[in-house]
């Protein structure tokens, strides 16, 4: 309804800059078979292509947010989590932290502040090693400001906090990285192609996800009688590892592929 609505804004109410400014200059006419074509040439080219596959690790870690983080709580924290509660710590950071990241971080070169944006949502996930060691594990319960919360809680909003910090310095760079990519023209064409990296993270990061919780992480873990489960923090520990691991080899990649890119200036 959204999108249905937007279009009809603007197909209504736009109007091209030019019109707008009450210039005349002619304007080059794409016909649509022109413009379908377009599309599948910009995929032809192989730095862009890459740049897409490498971009997606990011989105890949990302999506546990929404994937493996929501399994792993109602698994083995509680069974009936309040995942918006959780989640929300993404959205309050941006909001807080947005303006004092660019102000702070802002001159930095956008591969660089890509690279530490996946770093950071990489080594986010060993937080949740820590409660697994501590006494009473991820089940343990803390009293904070008269509220009582498992501990696991406490770490998984704790990585949800940290995932946002990286995507302050990922995800706005990642468009302007995109868009130093594009020949000159057709930057509205490449940038077209911005979320299909997102795609692509949450298609493999889903079922990978899925994977990684019940046949590594679950691995020897034994039944409570509150219907949770009590992992073996060898086995949840791997996973986490796991994860931090193919975050911080994105960003080895996404290093090499701007050094790749460099070299063919």
């Amino acid at each position: 309804m959204a999108s249905a609505l937007a279009f009809l804004v603007v197909f209504l109410l736009f109007k091209e800059p030019d019109q707008e400014m009450g210039l005349t200059q002619a304007k080059v006419q794409r016909s649509v078979p022109a413009i379908l074509s377009g599309m599948v040439q910009a995929l032809k080219s192989p730095r862009f292509l890459v740049f897409l596959l490498v971009s997606s690790g990011f989105f890949f870690i990302y999506n546990q947010v929404y994937n493996l983080l929501p399994l792993y709580i109602k698994k083995t924290v509680e069974l009936s989590p309040a995942m918006d509660l959780y989640t929300a710590a993404n959205p309050l950071v941006i909001v807080l932290f947005q303006l004092l990241i660019t102000k702070a971080f802002g001159k930095l070169p956008p591969i660089k502040s890509i690279v530490v944006g996946i770093v950071l949502i990489g080594l986010s996930m060993l937080v949740n090693l820590v409660p697994l060691f501590m006494v009473g594990g991820v089940t343990r319960e803390l009293k904070l400001a008269g509220l009582t919360l498992p501990l696991g809680s406490l770490f998984i909003t704790l990585t949800v906090a940290l995932i946002a910090f990286g995507e302050l310095f990922n995800s706005s760079r990642l468009y302007e990285y995109l868009g130093s990519l594009s020949p000159k023209g057709q930057e509205g064409l490449y940038l077209g192609y911005a979320n299909l990296p997102l795609a692509i993270g949450s298609l493999i990061g889903g079922p990978a996800g899925a994977w990684l919780f019940n046949r590594v992480m679950a691995k020897g873990a034994v039944i409570l009688p509150s219907g949770l489960l009590k992992l073996d923090p060898a086995a949840a520990s791997m996973g986490w590892v796991i994860l931090a691991a193919l975050g911080l080899l994105s960003a080895l990649s996404m290093a090499l592929y701007n050094r790749w890119i460099q070299r063919q200036a």
